[in-house]
């Protein structure tokens, strides 16, 4: 018997009952956004601290990345010294991400030509830019606080805590307008980083895809029409759809129109059994985790000099010779050392890159997952 005559047997009243219990598509996406956020933020922040402490440290100060690493581990221990300030940025990343793919996924609903099922790379790279200026917002407050207290530890005096931090910048630095210090750096970071982060990644998937379908046509061809058709893979949680529509359900029709390299079935993997589920979800869970870190390494490749000038500008005390505009920054920066001045800290940012954008596609598709099989069973 099919779902469907099961459901037809229900009482409308229990049917109603569940339905209410099901969460909206909405609250999925902001509690599996709120999860990717806190693993990328997590995974990668002591990688972050020694970026950090090398972009706002003095010529010559350290060797090295290394050596920055090791100096912070010996002088101040793991958990203060590398983990300082988490709670700030931890906050600020949770709530980045949920807002970053639900203004990402709306601005490129809007965006797509109503006479083409495919939506185009430059789309992609729009949507991804306004999505950057409203994830500022929130980032420059958090990231302010932030560099902060990853670069209190170096200093005789240091705040407690991010809360500490936070007051004394309110009560030292023209009150909530001291809070916008930085606000337009992190801006001219995350709107082309954004942009180039959902391009590279859409444009990495759809290859990867597209290699499957062809992989998966010669082996109809090699087994005969007779031949059971190969298994077709898909989203299980809407994670690999993510880069394009955030959250969608797993039989959406914009998948059928746009990604996915077969029909679309309800029920198709559980016809295979847990085998072919398991297959289906590592392969997507693979593409999206190459295609994500390979994008946010890239990403932090091309917008590392705006960082590095934003660091400076966030850590500038009021009045010193870095408390200036940031194109003033990379030009200090450019006297100061050059180009190696320009990607200080490109080591550990590199590093931390893949990782930690791992992490954030591994956490969102988890947790989509669990909340769509829940999801499934109220039904």
């Amino acid at each position: 018997m099919r779902g469907g005559d099961i459901q037809g047997d229900r009482n409308p009243h229990e049917l109603q009952q569940r339905r209410r219990r099901e969460l909206p598509t909405a609250a999925r996406e902001l509690l599996a956004g709120f999860a990717a956020g806190a693993a990328n933020v997590t995974s990668g922040y002591p990688f972050d601290t020694v970026k950090v402490r090398l972009q706002s440290a003095a010529p010559g100060q350290y060797r090295g990345a290394m050596h920055c690493l090791c100096t912070i581990v010996q002088q101040e221990g793991v958990r203060r010294g590398l983990f300082r300030g988490l709670s700030s940025p931890l906050v600020g990343g949770t709530a980045e991400t949920g807002i970053n793919y639900m203004v990402y996924s709306r601005v490129l609903d809007a965006l797509r030509p109503d006479d083409s099922s495919t939506i185009p790379l430059t789309s992609v790279a729009v949507a991804g830019a306004v999505a950057g200026v409203a994830l500022s917002v929130v980032l420059g407050p958090t990231e302010l606080v932030k560099c902060r207290m990853q670069q209190a530890g170096s200093a005789a005096r240091y705040p407690d805590g991010p809360l500490q931090c936070l007051r004394e910048i309110v009560a030292t630095e023209g009150g909530l307008r001291g809070l916008s210090r930085g606000l337009g750096a992190t801006m001219a970071r995350e709107v082309p980083g954004n942009a180039l982060f959902f391009a590279v990644y859409e444009a990495l998937r759809r290859g990867l895809l597209g290699a499957q379908q062809q992989q998966q046509q010669q082996t109809t061809l090699a087994f005969g029409p007779g031949a059971s058709e190969p298994l077709t893979p898909r989203p299980v949680s809407g994670l690999t759809d993510l880069a394009v529509q955030v959250g969608s359900d797993v039989d959406s029709g914009w998948w059928r129109a746009n990604c996915s390299t077969g029909p679309s079935r309800p029920g198709h993997l559980k016809q295979h059994g847990d085998d072919a589920t398991r297959y289906n979800w590592l392969t997507e869970a693979a593409i999206a985790v190459f295609c994500g870190g390979t994008a946010g390494t890239l990403m932090w490749a091309a917008v590392l000099p705006i960082d590095v000038a934003k660091t400076r500008l966030q850590t500038a005390r009021p009045g010193s010779k870095w408390d200036v505009r940031l194109w003033s920054h990379w030009v200090m920066l450019w006297r100061e050392g050059g180009l190696a001045s320009l990607y200080a800290g490109l080591t550990p940012t590199l590093v931390r890159a893949f990782p930690a954008n791992a992490c954030q596609w591994l956490a969102w598709e988890l947790v989509m997952r669990g909340l769509q099989d829940r999801s499934e069973r109220v039904k």
